[in-house]
């Protein structure tokens, strides 16, 4: 959408947010401030902002070009709710198998690219403690045969 300095959507393309939603969103003061900003600067800038009441279910990043003499800018939205969602859940899912892993009598181990160990499992293996192995690639640890 393009907006002018005092906060009006001066145009909308249909493919997003309609304009009545257009001028809530540049409404919020959260927007509001960032496009300000942006043009008092006529500097673009990115940004992140929760907004509860649009359609997009709250968050929205914004990227903000001033146009010619930073009276107007173009503003790009996109829907970063589902990013954000896959992200929380990623984290949650990773603490559960990590405490999971830390009450767990086997041995766990994860590696990295190289091969190398990144992670294992608190009570170590192989004799060894666990930040002992962490760093090291499990070909250390072979046995030489006689």
């Amino acid at each position: 959408m393009f907006v002018d300095g005092e906060g009006r959507v001066l145009a909308s393309n249909g493919w997003g947010a309609g304009e009545a939603e257009a001028s809530r969103l540049v409404a919020h003061p959260a927007v509001a401030k960032a496009i300000s900003e942006s043009l008092a600067d006529n500097a673009a800038r990115v940004e992140a902002v929760v907004v509860p009441e649009a359609a997009s279910g709250g968050r929205v990043e914004l990227t903000i070009l001033p146009m010619g003499d930073g009276t107007s800018a173009l503003v790009l939205g996109r829907n970063v709710v589902l990013e954000h969602n896959l992200r929380t859940a990623l984290v949650e899912s990773r603490q559960r198998y990590k405490d999971l892993v830390e009450i767990s009598s086997d041995f766990a181990w994860e590696t990295d690219a190289g091969g190398v160990f990144a992670f294992v499992s608190p009570q170590g293996a192989l004799g060894y403690r666990a930040e002992e192995l962490v760093g090291r690639p499990p070909s250390d640890f072979f046995v030489e045969e006689w």
